[in-house]
């Protein structure tokens, strides 16, 4: 189970603070984020991106995250556990600090797109709850129990299927009907029976039968009988 104070952040060591009006203001005026020898280069730029986006977030929805209205109040420069710095916003929630992130409105995985028109600002949780959904799409919740069960039946189905068409491979047929390959009245043995079996437990089997040329296809059952209804029938 996740530890609650690891849905509330990257568990990022904060060792400062800023206020968004004094980070906003920095960026208007085109100077560097502060303490940007803290900073790699890599992380610096990814930081500074961020803040970009979210301070335009910011101006367009309004300073709260769009799901549960939560407010962010700081920026906070975190350390991670390899010793990079990192700026993200934050507020504070059970003393605990509780981040904030740039979420896509239409999920990546589906086709959305790197655009500002695309984002949203979002707490961590209710980003993390959203996952990869599209607001008024339904999500399907799957019983595991019911999937094991379907699962499980399935297989026993299987065993039961398998064991009558070992029985059924001995039985001979005999064409009634014209089907390419197969002489009306010779005999046929077969050679494999394949089932299909769906989720609603409905069954579909495949007889393969070898024809006049030695080949080994699949065959329209309704054209054969079985050479003991055949001796039924004669008699």
């Amino acid at each position: 189970m996740k530890n609650i104070k690891n849905r509330f952040n990257h568990n990022y060591a904060i060792v400062k603070t800023y206020s968004p009006k004094k980070i906003f203001k920095i960026l208007e005026k085109g100077s560097d984020l502060p303490d940007r020898i803290m900073y790699s280069n890599s992380d610096y730029n990814d930081s500074l991106r961020r803040v970009r986006i979210i301070k335009e977030l910011i101006e367009r929805d309004g300073c709260h995250c769009m799901k549960c209205g939560e407010v962010p109040t700081f920026f906070g420069l975190g350390k991670d556990f390899n010793g990079y710095f990192h700026l993200d916003l934050y507020s504070y929630k059970d003393k605990t600090p509780y981040m904030y992130t740039i979420d896509h409105v239409h999920p990546k995985s589906k086709g959305g797109t790197n655009t500002i028109e695309n984002y949203q600002l979002l707490c961590k949780i209710c980003n993390e709850d959203k996952s990869d959904t599209v607001e008024g799409e339904e999500v399907e919740h799957v019983d595991n129990k019911m999937k094991n069960y379907i699962k499980n039946k399935l297989k026993a189905l299987d065993k039961q299927t398998n064991a009558m068409l070992t029985k059924l491979k001995r039985i001979k047929l005999i064409p009634i009907k014209e089907q390419d390959g197969f002489t009306l009245g010779n005999i046929y043995k077969i050679i494999d029976i394949k089932t299909e079996i769906n989720t609603e437990f409905n069954s579909n089997y495949i007889f393969f039968l070898k024809n006049d040329n030695s080949d080994i296809v699949p065959i329209n059952i309704n054209n054969f009988l079985t050479k003991k209804d055949v001796e039924i029938t004669n008699n």
